[in-house]
């Protein structure tokens, strides 16, 4: 059971997984996957780039995935990390 949990927090594999942002309208969308370098910093500069040119009404970036509460492995990232900060919006129905 230690292994498990040992290997489910502190695996190289954590960082393989795709998290998701939008705007509002679903104009903007990004994915991040930390993995191969595309993080969070990146999808900043991006958002930073589309507000100057595209000059949106909302300038909110929002999160399109939930946090599971079950899985309390994740509590301290839920906690700590910074792509948690952004609020939740489900998934754009346009995309």
């Amino acid at each position: 059971m230690l292994v498990i949990l040992f290997v489910s927090n502190y695996s190289p594999f954590r960082s393989w997984k795709w998290y998701y942002y939008s705007s509002a309208d679903g104009h903007f969308t990004f994915g991040e996957f930390p993995a191969k370098g595309r993080d969070l910093d990146l999808m900043e500069r991006h958002w930073a780039h589309y507000r100057l040119e595209q000059q949106p009404v909302d300038t909110n970036i929002y999160r399109n995935f939930a946090i599971n509460p079950l899985k309390f492995w994740l509590w301290k990232d839920y906690l700590f990390h910074d792509r948690y900060r952004y609020p939740y919006k489900a998934w754009p129905d346009s995309l």
